[in-house]
């Protein structure tokens, strides 16, 4: 049985239990000394655990044998034995174990996929028109970070929180001529809708969560469409070449303040053309 300091209870101001996890070679002392009176006095239910092989908790195997994941369930056995899901604070390696506890929110994705393709023949001597449509509508990328939190959705909406661009509709939209003459030619729209940033929704979560107030700058990115042209000729059996250009109209990508782009990128997503208009020359050969 582990050994826990339990103290204090939950009020109406503060209705979810603290649960205190050591770190290595610790007890729950180092918590009971300076925190468990006072948060108790102010109102919180809190607890300190001590892991097995610590402090008043037995253990089966020797200490070096203990693995994060014995403590994991050490911590998990008594969150699961309290009323509603407690916060958890851990020190130390007890921070660590708390970050191992991943399965605490959820997510979901909805959406619908279109996919279509459609050939014209031409009359003859001139080939066929190949028509291709690859889209997909965003209904809800919907966040839970925590059992009973708030549920917000990133559909059609960027920022820091939703961190990625969720557009609700992007396609893909090829249209290629297949000419008698062992030629092709394609164009195709890449587009993307418009996005919001989750700042300036109603969301509970999402509503001035970053700024404190309306980011008038970064609002919106409006729609974007990109043009892409190819052509490519079967010379022989052998040799194959290619060229074309992307973003042929050369769009430069939307200019985002870098605080709202994860990962240390430039100051805009990339997944918007990044590099303006880029032409390409290609060959294949079999032997």
């Amino acid at each position: 049985m582990l050994e826990v300091i339990d103290k204090g209870h939950c009020s109406d101001a503060h209705p979810t239990p603290v649960l205190f996890v050591h770190g290595a070679l610790h007890a729950p002392w180092c918590w009971d000394e300076h925190f468990l009176n006072f948060f108790a006095d102010n109102g919180y239910h809190v607890l300190a655990l001590s892991l097995r092989g610590h402090g008043g908790s037995p253990t089966s195997k020797r200490l070096r044998s203990c693995s994060i994941a014995d403590y994991v369930e050490d911590m998990c056995s008594v969150a699961d034995s309290l009323p509603t899901t407690p916060l958890v604070i851990g020190h130390s390696v007890g921070g660590f174990i708390v970050q191992k506890n991943f399965n605490i929110g959820t997510a979901l994705v909805s959406g619908i996929d279109l996919q279509l393709a459609y050939k014209l023949d031409l009359p003859p001597g001139f080939g066929g028109l190949q028509f291709e449509m690859n889209g997909a509508y965003l209904q809800h990328q919907e966040t839970t970070p925590l059992p009973g939190q708030h549920t917000y959705d990133c559909a059609g909406l960027f920022g820091f929180t939703c961190q990625t661009v969720n557009p609700r509709w992007h396609h893909i939209f090829r249209t290629t001529w297949q000419m008698p003459w062992d030629v092709s030619a394609s164009m195709s729209w890449r587009y993307l809708s418009k996005v919001s940033q989750d700042n300036n929704t109603g969301d509970p979560t999402l509503h001035f969560s970053s700024w404190g107030a309306y980011d008038y700058f970064n609002a919106t990115i409006p729609s974007f469409s990109y043009l892409d042209l190819e052509a490519t000729w079967n010379v022989n059996k052998v040799l194959q070449l290619r060229a074309g250009a992307n973003n042929v109209l050369d769009k430069d990508p939307p200019v985002i303040n870098s605080a709202l782009v994860a990962n240390g990128a430039a100051n805009t997503y990339s997944v918007y053309d990044m590099l303006g208009r880029q032409l390409f020359v290609a060959f294949r050969a079999r032997f």
